[in-house]
């Protein structure tokens, strides 16, 4: 699977970025910024992974959920699926 450089939610155009840090975590969804980060260094399933995950954020957020109630839980598990439903095709 191909992570993307920008993508479309709701007529918003993301952005995708790699960062050599990424404080406390290895990715982050900025929903102000319409900006996905993930961490450089991590291995290629890894980073895959931590996109899907960050990108169930940003659906969240284009749905009107704030921060608060995204349920970590959710997005993990929900991400991992779709990520392993994407390396299928």
């Amino acid at each position: 699977m191909k992570i993307p450089k920008q993508f479309q939610l709701g007529g918003i155009v993301w952005k995708v970025e790699e960062q050599q840090s990424v404080p406390g975590a290895y990715g982050a969804c900025h929903n102000g910024e319409a900006k996905i980060v993930l961490l450089s260094s991590m291995p290629k399933q890894v980073k895959q992974q931590t996109y899907c995950h960050e990108l169930t954020h940003a659906i969240l957020f284009s749905m009107g959920k704030p921060a608060d109630q995204h349920d970590e839980v959710f997005v993990d598990a929900f991400g991992t699926f779709l990520h392993q439903y994407l390396l299928q095709k």
